[in-house]
Formats: structure tokens, C-alpha cells, sequence
């Protein structure tokens, strides 16, 4: 987006952002709650929409999520179990830092991840904690152990990424029951956050580099942590109300992601159970 069109974007974000959360006014609940897309009064002229330039992260509140993985341990053996008790693990990664917030960290770009932050650290925007992870074959994962948890009351799995080798990555992303069923989706038929900046997918893009993007060294870009949000009616044949394990695989031949807050979410999207008629 150039000047006059960041200008145009922002004035309804900004604006609708404050009359919903502080002053609570309930036409823009459906916005802020990832249910209406963005109004084309303030895209881009002639572009309809603005999907291909912005993405809403949603983070709801403690009744409305469970939080399976935070990466804002203070070492990187704590982070080998997730907030629901169970092991976290990371099999074919080259590298791997967990880097708690710290403020000093992002206004500077000095250490305080462990072991030490990898390439493009400072191409990363967002003030966060993060688990950044490089790999240099295709398959590397994260996989952790869900202890049973059920999805009740949620509708979304979510999590945060940025991508900070190549300019443009695919994940797959399994859910696992207690009957050793997995379900496996593509992350990219959801999301348009798998690249430099986001933008729709399109052929074998994000499996190849989109030639209109840039690595961060090339680039004056910082890479925000953006929501991938994923429905769990996507997950078919899986009984969700046990699951035992999630695993992210990195399909890609080489690459690097940033990544934080996985979640399940509850958006108020699951469909309706159909009623029955009374006579």
C-alpha cells in the first residue's frame, strides 16, 4: 500500500478499533471478531478487497481460548512441555531459539534469545514472545502432546507466524485423536500470511517463491506476526473431543518461520446444530 492508501486503511482500523473496545459500540463487533471482511470503501481503489494486504489476528479472551503453546519460558527446556502438560518436540530443524519479550530485545535488536536469535531476527515487527526455528530438508516438525484435550466450546485452532527464510512457506497441520486418527490440512487454504506479506495463493505459491517478493536483507519489510486461523470442522473424522496430539510439518525444502500462540480459539463460527421442527 503506498501512502494515501495505508491513510485510508487505517482510518477505519483505528477508528472502528476504538469505538468497539472502548466504547463498545456493536456495529463493528463483526469486524473485530473476524466475521466481516474489511470494507472495500477502504481498500485500495479498484481492488475490492483487502485480503491480499491485511490480516486480523485475534486474540480472545481467557474464557474464550485454551492455550496449548505460548513460547514465553524463560529457558528452552522449559519449553519442552506446552501449557497442557505435555511434551513439546522439534525434530529436523537445523536451528532453534526461543525468544521471551523483551523490549529492550525488538527497540534494539540485542540478544535475550536462547541460544541466540538466527537469521533475519531483526526483520521480525511484532514485540512478542517466539520460537524461531530454520531447517535446510523438507519435513521438519513440531509436534506436541494434547493429553486428551477437547476442542469443546472452540471452533478455530490458531497460531502466529512469520516467515523469515524464503519468501514464502507452507505448513501441515495435524490434529491426532485418542484412537490414533489424524486429520491434515494445508495451512495456505487458509491464510495469506505464509509469505514476506500476505497475498492469496496461487499455482505452486507458497510450495515456490513468488517472484514479486524479497528476502528481509532485500527488503525494507518487517514481518508481523500474523494469525493463521484454521476451523476444527476442517479436521474430518477425527474425534475432536480427545485429541493427543498436534504436529505443524514444514513440507518446503529449506526455510524459516517465527512462530507463537497456539491456540484454540472460540470465534463464534461453528455452525448451528439444525432444530427440529415441533408440531
Amino acid at each position: 500500500m503506498n501512502e494515501k492508501e495505508q491513510r485510508r486503511a487505517a482510518h477505519f482500523i483505528i477508528n472502528s478499533y476504538m469505538r468497539y473496545h472502548v466504547g463498545g459500540e456493536q456495529k463493528f463487533a463483526n469486524y473485530w471478531n473476524g466475521l466481516a471482511r474489511f470494507p472495500s470503501a477502504n481498500c485500495p481503489a479498484g481492488q475490492g478487497t483487502c485480503d491480499e494486504s491485511i490480516v486480523l489476528s485475534i486474540q480472545k479472551s481467557a474464557k474464550d481460548r485454551v492455550v496449548i503453546q505460548r513460547f514465553d519460558q524463560k529457558t528452552p527446556e522449559e519449553a519442552k512441555t506446552n501449557r497442557v502438560g505435555g511434551a513439546f518436540v522439534m525434530t529436523g530443524f537445523d536451528k532453534t531459539a526461543l525468544c521471551p519479550l523483551s523490549m529492550e530485545q525488538w527497540y534494539y535488536r540485542k540478544g535475550g534469545c536462547l541460544p541466540k536469535a538466527l537469521t533475519n531476527f531483526e526483520y521480525i515487527g511484532s514485540a512478542t514472545e517466539l520460537l524461531q526455528v530454520s531447517w535446510n530438508a523438507p519435513g521438519a516438525k513440531l509436534t506436541t502432546d494434547l493429553k486428551n484435550l477437547s476442542t469443546a466450546g472452540m471452533d478455530y485452532l490458531t497460531f502466529r507466524v512469520a516467515v523469515t527464510e524464503t519468501v514464502g512457506q507452507e505448513i501441515l497441520v495435524s490434529l491426532t485423536d485418542s484412537n490414533g486418527k489424524t486429520a491434515t490440512v494445508t495451512a495456505s487454504d487458509y491464510t495469506d500470511a505464509l509469505y514476506d506479506i500476505p497475498r492469496p495463493k496461487a499455482g505452486m505459491i507458497p510450495m515456490v517463491d513468488n517472484p514479486a517478493d524479497l528476502m528481509p536483507e532485500m527488503s525494507s519489510i518487517y514481518r508481523a506476526m500474523n494469525m493463521v486461523a484454521i476451523p476444527l470442522s476442517a479436521f474430518k473424522d477425527i474425534d475432536t473431543t480427545k485429541l493427543s496430539a498436534l504436529q505443524l510439518e514444514m513440507p518446503r525444502e529449506k526455510g524459516g518461520l517465527a512462530i507463537n500462540d497456539i491456540e484454540l480459539q472460540n470465534f463464534g463460527r461453528a455452525p448451528k446444530p439444525a432444530t427440529t421442527a415441533q408440531n
